[in-house]
C-alpha cells in the first residue's frame, strides 16, 4: 500500500510539473532568466536560450518575440538589433510580421507518411 502511495504522488508531482512546463516560457538572456506565461499550452519553446540569438532566430520563434513584447519585456531583445524604445519595438514588430526564414523540420507523421510512400512505391514497381 506504501509503494501505490508513492507511486500515485510521483505521477501526480511529474503530472503537475508538466502541466507547468506547457503554460511557461523560460527565457534565458545569459544574465537573466525569463519566465513567461504562454498564450496556451505547449511544450514548444518551454525553454529558449537567447543569448547570441540574430534577427533571424527572432523571426523562427514568433511566439517568444510576442510574448516578449506583450509583457514588456523587449528590452532583452536591445542587444540584437542596437535598438531601444519604440525603434526596437517596431523592429520586432517587423520581424514578426516577416515570418521564419527557415522551414519546420518535418513531424514524425510526416515522416512516416514519406517512408509509406517510398514503400507503396517499391511495391507497385
Amino acid at each position: 500500500m506504501k509503494k501505490l502511495f508513492r507511486l500515485i504522488v510521483t505521477l501526480l508531482l511529474i503530472g503537475g510539473w508538466s502541466l507547468a512546463a506547457g503554460a511557461l516560457h523560460v527565457v534565458n538572456t545569459g544574465s537573466a532568466v525569463i519566465v513567461l506565461p504562454k498564450d496556451r499550452l505547449g511544450l514548444r519553446d518551454t525553454y529558449v536560450n537567447i543569448n547570441g540569438w540574430t534577427v533571424d532566430d527572432v523571426s523562427n520563434h514568433p511566439l517568444i518575440a510576442s510574448r516578449l513584447l506583450s509583457t514588456g519585456k523587449v528590452e532583452t531583445l536591445a542587444p540584437i538589433y542596437q535598438k531601444t524604445g519604440d525603434e526596437l519595438v517596431k523592429e520586432v514588430q517587423d520581424t514578426i510580421a516577416k515570418g521564419p526564414t527557415s522551414q519546420p523540420s518535418p513531424t514524425i507523421i510526416e515522416k512516416a507518411k514519406e517512408v509509406a510512400q517510398q514503400s507503396l512505391d517499391k511495391v507497385q514497381r
